[in-house]
C-alpha cells in the first residue's frame, strides 16, 4: 500500500533520445506540473444528418509533454542535472588526495544534447503507486533563486517527446548525507576591473533560456509521428537580478556607465573532510551589464533598496556562464 507521502520524482540519462532509461536518481520535487499534451484533429465536411463533428473522423495526436522540476539544491547529487543546463561538462575530478570532487559545466556553441527519462510517481485513491514516464525530456530553461530567509531553489523546465504508464516504477533514491544551501551560505561579488568586491544581497536570481526549438514535428516515417529532439535554434540568454541595500553610488554608477562586470555567486556548504575543500556551488558570469530598472528604490517603511537586473554577454574567450559544483560525488 502506498500513500501520498510515497509520491516522488526520478530521472535517468537516455542513451538514445526518447528511448527509456531506468531512472538512477531521485530529486525532492516541490510539486507536480508534468502534463502530456495532445491535439485533436476532427474532420468536418458536408454529410447528411450531421449534428456536429463525427467521432469516426476524429484523430488524436500526441504533441509531447512539459514539466518543471522545482527542488532545493543539495550539496550532493546535482551534477546529473547540471550537465544538461549549459553546454559542456568536465569531471567530476578529484581535488588532490581528498574526498572532494569538482565538476565544471560551461556554456558552449552547441546545446547539451542530453535527454532524460523522467518518472513522476503518483498515488491513486486506491493506494496504488502509478508511474507516469516521460521520455525524451530535455532541459529548455532554468532558474536558481535564493532570498533571505530561505534555501537555494532550482526550477528546471523540461520538454519531453511522449509519455506512458507502462514502465515499471523505478526505485532510485535521493543522495544520502546531503544538505541544502541556506541563505547564510551565499555570497555575491562584482568586479568591474578594480578587483572583486562583495555586494550584500537579500535576494539573487539567475535565469537561463537555452534557445531550444521544441516543436520539431515533421512528416516522416522515422519519427513515428513524434517530434524530433529539441535543438538550439535561437541565441541563448543568461539574465538575473541582485537586490541589496543602497549603500552608496558604486553599483548605480556601473549601471549608468554601462560598465561590464564579472559577477560571481557562491554557495559554500560544510567542510569536506579532510581540508581544505568545502561543498560548493559557484556560478561565474565574466561579462555582465546592469540593465532595465537598476534605480534605487526609496520607501518610508524600509531601507532604500538597490535592485540590479543584469544580462550576461560573451566576451569572445571565456564561457559566458560557468557552474562549478564541488561535492563528494565521484560521478555525475
Amino acid at each position: 500500500m502506498a500513500t501520498i507521502l510515497d509520491q516522488n520524482f526520478q530521472l535517468g540519462v537516455e542513451s538514445t533520445y526518447g528511448t527509456f532509461a531506468t531512472p538512477t536518481r531521485a530529486f525532492e520535487a516541490k510539486g507536480d506540473t508534468w502534463k502530456l499534451e495532445q491535439d485533436d484533429l476532427p474532420s468536418v465536411g458536408m454529410r447528411p444528418g450531421m449534428q456536429g463533428a463525427y467521432d469516426d473522423r476524429l484523430k488524436t495526436i500526441i504533441m509531447g509533454a512539459t514539466g518543471t522540476l522545482q527542488f532545493d539544491v543539495l550539496t550532493k547529487g546535482a551534477g546529473l542535472l547540471l550537465q544538461a543546463m549549459l553546454g559542456s561538462t568536465t569531471g567530476p575530478t578529484q581535488l588532490g588526495a581528498t574526498a572532494a570532487y569538482k565538476s565544471t559545466h560551461t556554456t558552449a556553441t552547441a546545446d547539451p544534447g542530453i535527454s532524460y527519462s523522467v518518472q513522476m510517481q503518483r498515488v491513486d485513491t486506491g493506494d496504488t503507486l502509478r508511474a507516469f514516464t516521460y521520455l525524451g525530456a530535455v532541459v529548455t530553461s532554468w532558474k536558481l533563486s535564493h532570498s533571505v530567509p530561505g534555501l537555494l531553489v532550482a526550477d528546471i523546465d523540461f520538454d519531453a517527446r511522449t509519455s506512458n504508464t507502462s514502465e515499471a516504477a523505478a526505485s532510485a533514491v535521493s543522495p544520502t548525507g546531503a544538505a541544502s544551501f541556506d541563505w547564510t551560505q551565499c555570497a555575491v561579488t562584482i568586479d568591474s576591473g578594480g578587483g572583486a568586491a562583495e555586494f550584500c544581497v537579500e535576494s539573487v536570481e539567475i535565469e537561463a533560456d537555452l534557445g531550444m526549438k521544441t516543436d520539431r514535428r515533421l512528416m516522416c516515417s522515422a519519427s513515428a509521428g513524434l517530434k524530433k529532439q529539441p535543438r538550439r535554434a535561437a541565441v541563448p540568454s543568461f539574465t538575473g537580478t541582485l537586490v541589496g541595500e543602497f549603500e552608496d553610488l558604486t553599483e548605480y554608477a556601473l549601471f549608468t556607465a554601462g560598465t561590464l562586470c564579472d559577477i560571481v555567486v557562491t554557495w559554500t556548504g560544510a567542510e569536506i573532510d579532510p581540508n581544505p575543500y568545502d561543498y560548493e556551488l559557484k556560478v561565474t558570469m565574466p561579462s555582465c551589464k546592469f540593465m532595465g530598472d537598476a534605480n534605487p528604490e526609496a520607501s518610508l517603511d524600509d531601507i532604500t533598496k538597490q535592485p540590479l537586473p543584469f544580462k550576461a554577454y560573451y566576451d569572445g574567450s571565456n564561457p559566458m556562464c560557468t557552474v562549478e559544483y564541488t561535492s563528494t560525488d565521484t560521478a555525475l
